[in-house]
């Protein structure tokens, strides 16, 4: 998945606790994947933002320790938004 704002690749990252974490920066983008990632995919996570992120409505998602990294990055990369 490519982010709308930066044009980067979304990449799984490890917060303080070592559980995957993803931001997106805008608020479509955020809200689209938010669709997805529950209703396909089953998955639970929990929101927070940064002031750089609520800038254009962006969230981090926040996900538990039991997904796995490497899987969940192979299920970003799957995803094109503007298909």
């Amino acid at each position: 998945m490519i982010d709308y704002i930066t044009k980067q690749r979304v990449t799984v990252e490890l917060d303080e606790n070592s559980c995957p974490v993803i931001e997106i920066s805008n608020y479509s983008d955020m809200d689209q994947l938010d669709d997805i990632l529950s209703e396909k995919f089953h998955l639970i996570y929990i929101y927070s933002t940064t002031t750089r992120l609520r800038k254009h409505g962006g969230e981090r998602f926040h996900f538990s320790s039991l997904v796995d990294r490497e899987e969940l990055q192979k299920v970003l990369d799957s995803i094109d938004l503007n298909e």
